[in-house]
């Protein structure tokens, strides 16, 4: 806010008022001020046990033969409709603490794995016009619809349209 607010890029001179201002104002995560917030105070001690009980809860144990897939490296700006899973399913073949060896001979932690519990197949999709030429094809009529031109003969160079009622005179 600062940098913005003054239009600069150099802040170390502020440094020290930005680290007392953010000490000595009201915390939401902590609910109380940082400046008061003491080694033994139970409050912090609660937030702390609270933290790790939910991190243990959250790590799933899985088994030696158990079926899994593997998270794939992400990049920082890869598209987010990417599968993010392996479509290939590994056994695990060895685990240690938290990380587990699958049997392409790597060793992934137990937040990279997700068991693979039903393989379900999917249907093939139907045949038909793909979602590109609908879409170019609507774009067409418009078009020749603003023109007024008759839309009866006019055919798509990918595929020949049949005869529907709608184009019956």
């Amino acid at each position: 806010m600062y940098l913005t607010q003054y239009n600069t890029s150099k802040y170390i001179d502020v440094l020290q008022t930005i680290v007392d201002n953010y000490n000595n104002n009201y915390h939401s995560g902590i609910k109380m001020i940082p400046a008061d917030v003491t080694n033994n105070d139970p409050h912090i001690k609660n937030i702390n046990i609270q933290k790790i009980n939910k991190a243990s809860k959250e790590e799933d144990i899985y088994n030696i033969g158990q079926k899994v897939r593997y998270i794939k490296n992400r990049e920082t700006f890869s598209k987010g409709t990417l599968p993010s899973w392996s479509r290939t399913v590994h056994t695990i073949v060895s685990s240690s603490s938290h990380s587990y060896t699958l049997d392409n001979g790597n060793t992934y932690k137990y937040y990279e794995i997700q068991p693979v519990t039903v393989v379900q197949k999917l249907d093939k999709p139907q045949e038909g016009p793909s979602r590109e030429i609908m879409e170019k094809d609507k774009g067409i009529k418009r078009k020749l619809r603003i023109e007024n031109i008759d839309l009866g003969n006019i055919s798509n160079e990918k595929r020949n349209r049949k005869p529907t009622d709608r184009y019956k005179s």
